[in-house]
């Protein structure tokens, strides 16, 4: 008996029993442990490696998570102590169901196992009487009436005590203080008083409307502080007396005006803003009068940088005529030279040749209105709206792919690419170039990018051709954007060859670019055309060129192209007959060393060998020569001869003395004793 104890002792403490950890819901964290201790003597000691585990799920074979190691925690403080974390998820765990950690691990070469267990905690079952208070929808899709008519009382509750349910419904009387606090939100947008005085028949949105542009501060008014004349220094009123204000009172509209007088019937002031470079000036706005006689008034000016002159702006349905009181004149619109590059100045002026000493201008406020981009380009815009670039604007209905697209007047859908320059398009227009030089942006829907490029030509039948090869060949399902700009006739010129194809018949003088090869179609007068660096033509018909200077060099001529009857007879004379054709004949008779025609070698000592030899022809040659004579017996004795017929007629003599004569070739009666 005390045996059996033992050994079961010694079982238990190889590893440690069972323990139970409770109830958990979906999504918790249960953390487990495990110790392990020697067999012989149950003192902690590590297993051989880390242990491992499955979970199971109720009587299930299959775990659930597992087998997976676990991990040993404290290792320098602990011995034979393990741990492990999991996340109770939807994915591996049901609610309401027990789950089993199955552990092992060899300890002292003994293969020792536990196990562990939990629940998942069930989904609570609400009562009959809370669902009751829960609005449901039925079979006609209707909701549980009671639950609704509390919510909405409810609701109705909240917005009423706050004064919300008046933004749409009728306001409480006409006292603004009552209707909305001025603390409240919109009571920070409406009014900048501490206290509720907006007054709706002169604070409305329509009314400000109503007023003119001069009520609406869409610009960033520039400040008129230190206003200067065009060569610097403060205020200079070059015709006029200052009565009372200064350049300060400009600023606002609030009946403090700058008060100038006429003098001498002329009325010449100015104001300088400076709005810096980041900001571009688009109008000018003035509220004010001129105290004047009927017909009287004033003109409004800006000094325009790139003519250095004052532009007049108004005219005589917007200028500064004869009033009594403030009136609101502009918005008078500026150019871009209204505007100094360098610090963003604006000069505004003031001029009238029209008025009485007495007369008076009398300026409220000056606004010049300005517009900051900081610089912002459209992509640096659309950029900034979707926070990305366009390629990600899937949405062509956004307001970041719009800006983007700015400029685009037509969309084609991409039906055939044949090159990263050529393809082909539907439904554009069936005639010839007709966005030829246009700048276009083709959309590569696979990899959703965009390239920029210009359409060198198109075809009536939807063939486009690039001027810029695209980084990518376009096919279909891609997209072609026309844009409402067209490319510098640089680009033209950069991209394209020129080949000459035909002339007028008043052009009587051309050069030749040394890339054409083909004048056939050259009509009218083709005297003095030059070829001056013509590369070998061809196709050059009768009568195509009649005269050429300039030729340096003929290469490749055909077998009897020249002939004598193309030579002009003068054309080979002393004058034009090449030295060098001289020097190869001279060579042949003149003896270079002794200047002298004669030498070994050449013909002229041939001839020299000749004549000195006077057996050879100064003896026999000559009249009475021996070879002389020898000729002359011959021509005595055939001119003795008779001929007949064109027959030689001679006498033949027989030994006895007999002659016999041949007649016409024939010699008849021989006798036998010739």
């Amino acid at each position: 008996m005390k045996r059996f104890i033992f050994i079961l002792i010694m079982l238990m403490v190889a590893v440690v029993n069972a323990a139970w950890y409770g109830e958990h819901d979906i999504d918790e964290y249960l953390t487990f442990a495990v110790t392990t201790s020697r067999f012989s003597s149950g003192a902690g000691y590590d297993a051989a490696s880390v242990p491992t585990y499955s979970i199971y799920e109720d009587e299930t074979a299959a775990e659930v998570v597992g087998p997976s190691s676990m991990a040993k925690l404290d290792d320098g403080g602990t011995v034979g102590f393990y741990t492990e974390r999991v996340q109770l998820t939807d994915a591996n765990f049901d609610a309401g169901k027990m789950y089993t950690i199955y552990i092992t691990a060899t300890v002292d070469a003994v293969a020792a196992i536990t196990s562990h267990a939990f629940k998942m905690r069930a989904a609570p079952i609400a009562t009959a009487a809370e669902m009751a208070k829960v609005p449901k929808s039925d079979s006609t899709v209707s909701w549980n009436a009671t639950a609704l008519t509390a919510i909405e009382l409810q609701a109705n509750n909240a917005l009423v005590d706050e004064n919300l349910d008046q933004l749409l419904k009728i306001a409480v009387g006409t006292n603004y203080q009552t209707t909305v606090h001025a603390d409240s939100v919109i009571g920070y947008m409406t009014t900048s008083s501490a206290t509720a005085d907006y007054v709706r028949t002169t604070d409305s949105l329509e009314d400000l409307r109503d007023q003119g542009d001069a009520a609406w501060k869409t610009g960033i008014a520039a400040s008129t502080s230190n206003a200067i004349d065009t060569n610097g220094g403060t205020i200079v009123v070059d015709w006029g007396d200052e009565l009372s204000g200064d350049d300060d009172d400009t600023a606002l509209d609030d009946g403090t005006r700058w008060v100038i007088s006429s003098d001498d019937q002329q009325l010449d002031v100015r104001l300088v803003f400076t709005l810096g470079t980041a900001k571009t000036a688009s109008s000018i706005h003035v509220n004010g009068y001129t105290d004047a006689g009927p017909g009287e008034y004033t003109n409004v000016f800006a000094y325009n940088y790139l003519t250095t002159t004052f532009d007049q702006l108004s005219d005589t349905g917007s200028r500064m005529n004869d009033a009594s009181g403030d009136e609101n004149y502009g918005p008078f619109i500026l150019l871009p030279s209204h505007q100094q590059a360098s610090d963003g100045e604006v000069i505004v002026r003031f001029y009238s040749t029209a008025l009485e000493i007495t007369d008076e201008l009398r300026l409220d406020q000056v606004l010049v209105s300005a517009v900051g981009t900081g610089g912002l380009t459209l992509d640096d815009i659309g950029d900034a709206v979707a926070s990305h670039d366009v390629s990600n604007h899937t949405d062509h209905d956004s307001l970041g792919f719009n800006v983007h697209m700015a400029g685009i007047i037509e969309e084609y859908d991409v039906t055939t690419g044949n090159t990263a320059s050529t393809f082909t398009c539907s439904s554009l227009p069936a005639t010839t170039n007709w966005y030829q030089y246009h700048r276009v942006r083709i959309h590569e829907t696979g990899n959703n990018i965009y390239a920029d490029s210009w359409i060198l030509s198109m075809n009536n039948a939807g063939v486009v051709i690039l001027g810029k090869t695209l980084p990518f060949t376009p096919d279909t399902s891609d997209e072609l954007y026309i844009r409402d700009s067209i490319i510098s006739p640089a680009e033209v010129w950069a991209a394209t060859t020129r080949i000459l194809t035909a002339l007028d018949e008043d052009d009587t003088t051309i050069d030749l670019d040394a890339s054409a090869t083909d004048l056939s179609a050259i009509t009218g007068d083709k005297n003095s055309y030059k070829a001056t660096g013509f590369a070998t033509p061809t196709n050059i018909t009768a009568g195509t060129i009649t005269t050429v200077t300039n030729v340096t060099t003929v290469n490749g001529l055909a077998a009897n192209v020249i002939t004598a009857g193309s030579i002009n007879a003068a054309a080979i004379d002393a004058a034009t007959f090449a030295a060098d054709v001289d020097a190869e004949i001279a060579a042949y008779i003149l003896n270079a060393a002794t200047n002298a025609y004669g030498g070994a070698g050449t013909y002229g000592q041939a001839i020299e060998d000749t004549l000195a030899d006077t057996n050879e022809l100064q003896i026999d040659w000559v009249d009475g020569g021996r070879l002389d004579l020898i000729i002359d017996i011959i021509q005595a004795y055939w001119d003795s001869l008779t001929i007949t017929g064109g027959f030689l007629e001679i006498d033949i003599k027989a030994v006895d003395g007999t002659t016999v004569k041949s007649t016409n070739g024939n010699v008849h009666a021989l006798p036998g004793n010739i």
